[in-house]
């Protein structure tokens, strides 16, 4: 078994008011290469301090995070924004695109910033285009940030987030300012890049979202209180003709409503 992500008794304590706030208590769990992980819970549980806690965004207060068994919780903060540069995707719920910079500009930028060499840049050029062209966007490359669609702005960002071509992809609401048709467009993008083999954990408050992934972990009060993993079942009777793709995600749907229920969501 490989993993992407390996985190062991990771804890996050903010003083607010010289008081302690406990926002992360111990939490340990893996995420095996391959896999599309959602992070669910109430708000204020932690949800995105776990994000940026693992990812080297945040520095956690204790605890250790393994990224492709590499141990990333005791580098400096120049060798932590290698590790952010070159080998992990971000996508969050604000794009944060430069308005200075056009569309294919700004998902070339964390290429360029990864390598002066002038030959690797054109073939990061080569693989911009590559990107653009399999998330339907090509056309939009010269355009400002604000002549975009919701949903074309947030394919742009996932062209960026893998551009460096990382091992894993952290999404923050990646859906949250969407919406319904851009979400759809987005998520199915998504799933795309999982099937290919890519990594992803993310943060969401949808249901509809998250059943689109493979496993699910309930945050609260800083502790992880529970996991639903969806097996293949669902997919082996699709691939048999008694599903089509939107009963299957009825049913994985329905099953993620009552779970959460049961967890008090």
């Amino acid at each position: 078994m490989e993993y992407a992500l390996q985190v062991k008794d990771l804890s996050k304590t903010f003083i607010l008011q010289k008081r302690m706030n406990h926002v992360l208590k111990n939490i340990s769990f893996s995420i095996e290469k391959g896999e599309m992980v959602a992070i669910m819970g109430p708000s204020g549980s932690g949800k995105s301090t776990l994000l940026y806690s693992v990812s080297g965004m945040d520095r956690p207060t204790a605890g250790d995070v393994y990224l492709e068994n590499k141990k990333i919780t005791d580098l400096n903060e120049k060798e932590l924004a290698q590790i952010r540069l070159q080998s992990m995707g971000f996508i969050f719920q604000q794009m944060h695109m430069l308005k200075n910079l056009s569309i294919r500009d700004n998902i070339l930028l964390p290429a360029y910033e990864a390598s002066k060499n002038k030959e690797m840049r054109v073939q990061k050029d080569q693989y911009c285009q590559e990107l653009m062209k399999k998330l339907d966007i090509t056309e939009i490359g010269d355009n400002d940030v604000t002549q975009v669609s919701g949903g074309q702005l947030q394919r742009a960002c996932i062209c960026r987030s893998l551009m460096n071509q990382p091992a894993i992809l952290f999404a923050d609401e990646p859906t949250g300012a969407l919406n319904k048709s851009a979400s759809e467009e987005v998520m199915k993008e998504l799933n795309k890049l999982n099937h290919q083999g890519i990594t992803i954990m993310l943060v969401t408050h949808d249901m509809k979202v998250a059943s689109k992934c493979s496993r699910i972990l309930y945050i609260v009060d800083g502790n992880i209180n529970g996991e639903l993993v969806f097996d293949q079942f669902e997919d082996t009777r699709q691939t048999q003709g008694e599903f089509v793709e939107g009963e299957v995600l009825k049913l994985r749907e329905k099953r993620l409503s009552q779970w959460l229920n049961d967890m008090g969501w």
